[in-house]
């Protein structure tokens, strides 16, 4: 695999004191190396016509003498080639010369997206959306990357890029019925235990790379393979995923599915995410809803008789959630008879009425959370305690 460390924390800062070099209209000097792999190095250079940035793989020939180098050398140029997303690395040159062969591309300027830090829900979802928009692209090329995971993903300008395209292969080859490529941690059962890939390989890939970026950790994790294997094994017979409180829930849920027939396709995952930057990962299909959040709240909802508690909770339905419009007017039309009805006039709990009245969503969900908390000891509400907990919970996340 052509990996390079691509990352800020790589970049050895000398003064320029090397020879430089130039090859065609680029040029970069020793000094400025950005990482190093197996058959290559790379280094930070420039277009010597326009004075752009660009990033400069140098491959040794010397070092390609298998057929499998060589191929993935192929595959890796081929690829990005083909490809044309603000969210793959862009290809911009190559060039063969006797001793070496050169990739140029463009320079990003981050490194590598596992070392961003600090992100938020809203960085991180939008993080997400764009690298299923590269997924995107991918699939109408008819290319599998064989090997997503962070550090294959640079960032440039707050936005990631996907490289490293010397595992991808086009749908169609006989190289699919026996190949075995990928970084196990982050290949999908299907490819790590039978060896078979598809597009819905790469959704895996994503899956795991969003979940480690969120939590920290990969879901599945030994150390040897063969154990990892057996990991995954015992989770395609048994596919019970428990995942830590967040708004990714459906969507890592959906990803991490260990059937890749069930498993979400890009075009499922793509709808499923608002870009609207007053909303959070809020959505419905014409199937269910697509947040926990939303299902919780809906469960919840359909059980309480308390007028003011319904009116609470269809609010937050309607303001926090990007939803199909059938669904936004069935939640608008609900809203509006209860804000009509006489009983919702006479309220006269005081919580009830600064619930109505508050300014601000923390305001909101502070009093409400007071609320829901009163309410699990009454008898109304035993059947549904844990929903009002859980409610309780995704809350106190969505607004801190």
């Amino acid at each position: 695999m052509l990996e390079i460390l691509l990352s800020p924390k790589n970049i050895q800062q000398h003064g320029k004191s090397s020879p430089k070099k130039i090859i065609n209209d680029f040029e970069y000097h020793l000094e400025d190396c950005l990482g190093q792999g197996e058959y290559s190095s790379v280094f930070k250079g420039q277009d010597r016509r326009s004075g752009q940035e660009v990033a400069i793989k140098v491959i040794e020939n010397s070092k390609l003498n298998s057929n499998f180098s060589r191929q993935m050398l192929s595959n890796e140029i081929e690829s990005l080639k083909k490809l044309n997303s603000p969210y793959i690395l862009q290809y911009i040159n190559y060039i063969y010369t006797p001793n070496n062969q050169y990739i140029i591309t463009e320079y990003c300027n981050e490194g590598e997206l596992r070392f961003v830090k600090n992100r938020s829900d809203q960085q991180l979802l939008r993080i997400f959306h764009q690298l299923l928009q590269a997924l995107k692209e991918l699939k109408s090329k008819n290319i599998i990357h064989r090997d997503i995971k962070p550090p294959n993903i640079m960032m440039h300008n707050c936005i990631p890029k996907l490289a490293d395209f010397g595992f991808s292969v086009n749908i169609n080859s006989l190289e699919l019925q026996k190949s075995s490529f990928g970084t196990p941690l982050y290949m999908a059962p299907e490819s790590l235990i039978n060896d078979v890939y598809s597009f819905q390989s790469d959704i895996w890939s994503v899956g795991i790379t969003m979940y480690e970026l969120i939590y920290g950790n990969v879901p599945f994790y030994h150390g040897k393979e063969s154990e990892l294997k057996k990991i995954l094994q015992n989770y395609v017979n048994n596919p019970v995923l428990r995942i830590p409180q967040s708004i990714f829930i459906p969507l890592l849920k959906g990803m991490l599915d260990p059937n890749p027939k069930t498993r979400f396709t890009v075009e499922q995952l793509l709808s499923m995410i608002s870009t609207d930057q007053n909303t959070q990962i809020i959505s419905q299909s014409e199937f269910n809803f697509l947040s926990n959040f939303a299902q919780n709240l809906q469960h919840f909802e359909t059980k309480v008789n308390d007028i003011c508690l319904r009116w609470a909770i269809l609010k937050i339905l309607t303001t926090q959630f990007k939803m199909n419009p059938n669904a936004q007017s069935q939640i608008n039309q609900q809203l509006i008879s209860i804000q009509n009805s006489t009983n919702f006039y006479m309220i006269r709990d005081q919580k009830m009425i600064e619930l109505i009245n508050s300014k601000s969503d923390a305001q909101f969900v502070h009093l409400l959370r007071q609320i829901l908390q009163q309410k699990v000891n009454c008898q109304q509400y035993k059947p549904i305690v844990q929903d009002i907990l859980q409610c309780d919970s995704i809350l106190s996340h969505l607004f801190q």
